[in-house]
């Protein structure tokens, strides 16, 4: 098929969902779907189960999703951009393909019923994937005139994102570099713009947590040049375990640290 690792990566990475191969599962029921009338959320979902179906009912090492490339392709046209000097297809982002993906099965899959993590979701992708956070907006500046209020700012997410630049060597860092730092707004006592900080906390983790790698940025062409996205080429280091209690609001710490505490215990138990 050319160049479809971008999505091959996203196949892959659904395929280690349990929640979501079941939902595949019986996606050819109406009653097993939300009644959206979105066809290209449709198109998409019958597609990706039949390859899901063939990955589980092959006995060959490999399957083609040339159907599900088809629709891919047929909705999101850029897909079907073809390389000139090649002449096969172009590269793509995985993580444009990735978005597009979690919004269509956002409209078309059911949240499962009596599922951990609890809640009230309509959807399968919100329930298995939604990041809560929770941001707090201060006015950096001091005076006698200033008298901007602390306001919080409620957010959702599918992904978290880590940030890279020449500092970044691990994989928290470049997380971390989202959750603090300063913006420009109008602050309204001031009757101007003003740099504000904004510290953001998790308050919900989900079951299956997304972390994008940032790798792309705008690079500004030269003498008159168009610009293009240039990609970071550099080596980020992750653990095994992902420890996300620093980013976390301190209702959500506390309601995580029994389970750390047993995976505490269990490192003291293999090192006796």
């Amino acid at each position: 098929l050319g160049n479809t690792c971008y999505m091959n990566s996203c196949i892959q990475t659904l395929r280690a969902c349990p929640p979501f191969l079941e939902a595949m599962k019986t996606a050819g029921s109406p009653s097993n779907l939300n009644n959206l009338p979105d066809q290209i959320a449709g198109e998409l979902t019958s597609t990706i189960s039949n390859v899901y179906h063939m990955l589980s009912s092959s006995n060959e090492e490999a399957v083609s999703p040339f159907l599900f490339w088809a629709t891919l392709r047929k909705n999101y046209p850029q897909f079907g951009e073809m390389d000139p000097s090649s002449g096969g297809p172009m590269q793509h982002d995985a993580n444009e393909c990735w978005t597009l993906l979690m919004h269509a099965f956002q409209n078309k899959l059911k949240a499962v019923e009596n599922s951990t993590p609890t809640g009230s979701y309509t959807n399968l992708i919100d329930q298995q994937f939604g990041i809560k956070m929770e941001s707090v907006i201060k006015c950096t500046e001091t005076g006698d005139n200033v008298n901007e209020p602390e306001t919080k700012v409620n957010e959702t997410e599918l992904q978290l994102s880590c940030f890279l630049d020449k500092e970044v060597k691990y994989l928290m860092s470049g997380i971390k570099n989202k959750f603090s730092g300063e913006i420009e707004k109008r602050a309204e006592s001031l009757d101007r713009n003003a740099i504000f900080s904004k510290t953001t906390k998790i308050t919900r983790l989900p079951a299956f947590l997304a972390v994008q790698m940032v790798r792309f940025f705008y690079k500004a062409g030269k003498n008159g040049a168009a610009g293009v996205n240039a990609k970071i080429l550099k080596e980020i280091k992750f653990p095994k375990v992902l420890d996300l209690k620093e980013v976390c609001s301190d209702d959500l710490s506390d309601k995580i640290q029994k389970g750390r505490d047993r995976f505490d215990q269990m490192d003291d138990w293999k090192r006796e």
